[in-house]
């Protein structure tokens, strides 16, 4: 198939264009490269079509059975540096692109977040009312909406990454107290709330099948492998890294607190076989050595957008 993959370099969008050539799909990709210093393993990145999201320069000619929408502004924080850019990226492009490959399957990646807080004797199904508490997440709502206006697409509204790609987050939750136990030997829960939670590599695989297959078509699908919380994250990844979880008595409620019901995901990804889940030895150790890798040099997604903005300042 010819296929499209807006964030081509991202943290999954790295991950699921090399799988897609693997597959011996024939992928291009539009990204501005804001991520694109961090990618280690460029094996499975396609060159972007253009180094900036400038949708009048994709040709129009050229016929794709799949557009993944990847590209985005991608946390709350990064969110909150510019509601403008994050808004012209999670909505904006999506809907420059989709109506330039209409025809496409349109494949978006959405998020938990859109769930915000919900009682803690409750788990959302895809019905469940949305509680978007910021503009990260009321972007994704709105993407969600333009994207189910098409005839043929895919959605799907994904729990919290965790694991290592060909370009590593480390401002996630799982990442992020890996990195931190080897740069300090501890680790430092700044809350006790729920998380739905996927790893990357199971991710991608859910896109590749939601692109693919018949069972996916005009759904709206909650995706993860597990509902955990934070503090039960950190005691995992401390017995992996075999560091002391330190728990502060000040710690402070995370207004994001959500745990996803995924039976339609069961329902309909039971090809995935075996998934990874949080503490898993193997998948742990591999974020491990590329923080060893990468040193204290990795910056975090919200550096990453600063930097870019000093070298882009009209795009804020």
């Amino acid at each position: 198939m010819n296929i499209l993959v807006t964030g081509n370099f991202g943290y999954l969008g790295s991950l699921l264009t090399k799988m897609l050539k693997e597959l011996g799909h024939e992928v291009d990709g539009l990204d501005n490269g804001m991520q694109r210093a961090t990618l280690l393993d460029e094996d499975g990145a396609c060159e972007p079509q253009r180094q900036c999201y400038d949708v009048v320069e994709l040709s129009s000619a050229k016929r794709y059975d799949v557009v993944y929408h990847l590209a985005a502004i991608s946390n709350d924080p990064m969110g909150n540096v510019s509601e403008n850019l994050t808004m012209d990226t999670n909505v904006k492009l999506v809907s420059d692109v989709a109506d330039r490959y209409p025809d496409a399957r349109q494949v978006l990646a959405s998020s938990a977040s859109v769930y915000g807080l919900i009682d803690s004797d409750k788990i959302a199904t895809e019905r469940f009312p949305l509680n978007p508490l910021t503009c990260y997440a009321v972007s994704k709502v709105e993407a969600e909406k333009l994207v189910s206006s098409y005839w043929d697409y895919s959605i799907l509204r994904m729990g919290t990454l965790w694991g290592d790609s060909p370009n590593l987050r480390r401002d996630i939750v799982v990442n992020a107290f890996v990195y931190e136990a080897y740069h300090t030997g501890m680790i430092r829960p700044k809350s006790d709330a729920r998380r739905p939670m996927l790893h990357v590599y199971d991710a991608a695989r859910a896109m590749v099948i939601a692109g693919s297959s018949g069972l996916w078509t005009n759904k709206l699908v909650n995706v993860a492998t597990e509902n955990t919380t934070v503090s039960q994250i950190a005691k995992a990844v401390a017995q992996v890294c075999d560091v002391q979880v330190w728990w502060n008595d000040s710690i402070s409620p995370d207004k994001r607190d959500y745990a996803m019901d995924v039976s339609r995901f069961e329902s309909i990804s039971g090809d995935m076989g075996r998934v990874l889940r949080v503490g898993d030895p193997g998948a742990t150790r591999d974020i491990l050595s590329k923080v060893k890798i990468v040193g204290k040099n990795v910056p975090t997604r919200l550096e990453s957008l600063k930097r870019w903005l000093d070298m882009e300042p009209d795009m804020v």
